[in-house]
């Protein structure tokens, strides 16, 4: 069973993932949250908080844009034993050009 959920982890979160590097840091000293979109040619966005946030808040505007949400993961990381929330979320591949295209109205 350990090596099952070990093995749907390893797919739901890089190691990748779990780094904060330091441009994100940087942007959460300034402000309580930054937004990170197609990372690696990853149809992706993800976003970093200091605080928890309900998801429901962001989807309904992704899909206002015409973005398709495949799966959504939120996990926690700690940077100076403080909590920083990261929220991943998977979009349709198809609408890859579209999110590069906008990236920058949506982490606005």
């Amino acid at each position: 069973m350990e090596e099952k959920l070990q093995a749907v982890c390893s797919q739901l979160i890089r190691k990748k993932d779990l780094m904060l590097d330091e441009k994100i840091l940087h942007n959460l000293q300034e402000k309580d949250i930054t937004v990170l979109v197609c990372e690696d040619s990853l149809c992706e966005i993800k976003i970093v908080s200091k605080n928890h946030f309900a998801i429901s808040d962001v989807i309904p505007v992704l899909s206002d844009f015409g973005f398709t949400t495949l799966s959504e993961i939120t996990y926690e990381a700690r940077y100076h034993d403080k909590p920083v929330f990261i929220t991943k979320l998977n979009l349709d591949a198809q609408a890859q050009g579209l999110l590069i295209k906008h990236q920058e109205n949506i982490k606005d």
